[in-house]
């Protein structure tokens, strides 16, 4: 099990993004490193999009600022999914009342 959060998602942008782009995007590389951003809004304004700051649900959709990682490492065909604090309360109770 893992944890996501957004606020992590902000806080290390510039390394991901640095990481998925080493050798393209400079200029976005610069605009990040320049502007430190420590919103979602500052992180849209220079990528252009909310991409890099999503944290959705597997189960409900939503953008949630927590989420828990279930299931095998991510990777390509492995079962995994990002939950959400209601689906796992939602969850729990499907258990507790079977």
């Amino acid at each position: 099990m893992k944890l996501f959060t957004k606020q992590e998602k902000i806080k290390n942008i510039v390394k991901r993004w640095k990481y998925q782009y080493p050798k393209d995007k400079k200029d976005i590389t610069e605009k990040l490193i320049q502007a430190n951003p420590t919103t979602e809004d500052e992180i849209a304004k220079i990528i252009g999009n909310r991409t890099w700051t999503t944290n959705r649900c597997d189960e409900c959709g939503e953008d949630k600022d927590v989420l828990i990682q279930l299931g095998q490492e991510p990777d390509y065909e492995s079962s995994t999914a990002c939950i959400c604090l209601n689906c796992l309360k939602k969850a729990l109770k499907l258990i507790i009342n079977d």
